[in-house]
């Protein structure tokens, strides 16, 4: 008879998905820095890295849907302004989150349905109290979370965990759509 736990004998620590929801508790304290601000960027596309032309082998990035640092003074204007909106919770620690990057965030069908939407990024990295109010106003339990505001402002789509490509494309493509008069 063994005496540890099952998740243990299977070499997977408990300790292991414990960790990130630990660290969101400990983050809900006050006290703790808000995000840091971050340059916004402009809707659309931009190129991975600090160098964007090329990647660390030396071969160019794929374009990828851009990011602006959230704020909630420009999240709002752009809620109010016509467009959609697309607000993206995500985590260096996050295995998903890498994932949407590579594959869904990079995909052609994705880069062609994101244009015309503005996408804000908040980073989960490193919890704190400003984050864990972010994640309750907006019913984020974890990381990848996708929201999509329609043009009207209101949520049209909320995702939780990876997506991949062909759904994310077709989530963008019927959220960003007006809203039908009825």
């Amino acid at each position: 008879m063994h005496s540890r736990p099952a998740l243990e004998r299977r070499g997977h620590p408990v300790w292991w998905c414990l960790g990130p929801a630990l660290g969101l508790l400990v983050g809900l304290s006050p006290g703790l820095p808000a995000l840091p601000a971050q340059p916004a960027m402009a809707a659309g596309v931009e190129a991975q890295g600090p160098n964007p032309s090329a990647t660390n082998d030396g071969m160019a990035a794929a374009p990828s849907v851009g990011f602006a640092a959230f704020d909630d003074k420009l999240f709002l204007e752009a809620r109010k302004s016509g467009d959609p909106v697309g607000l993206y919770f995500e985590a260096d620690w996050c295995h998903p989150c890498k994932e949407m990057h590579a594959r869904t965030l990079r995909a052609p069908a994705v880069l062609e349905a994101a244009a015309g939407i503005r996408f804000f990024r908040v980073d989960m990295t490193k919890p704190s109290h400003y984050l864990g109010i972010l994640q309750k106003s907006f019913r984020v339990v974890g990381a990848p979370t996708f929201i999509l505001f329609g043009p009207d402002g209101k949520e049209r789509a909320h995702r939780f965990g990876f997506i991949p490509p062909d759904e994310f494309a077709r989530m963008l493509r019927e959220g960003s759509k007006p809203p039908t008069s009825s």
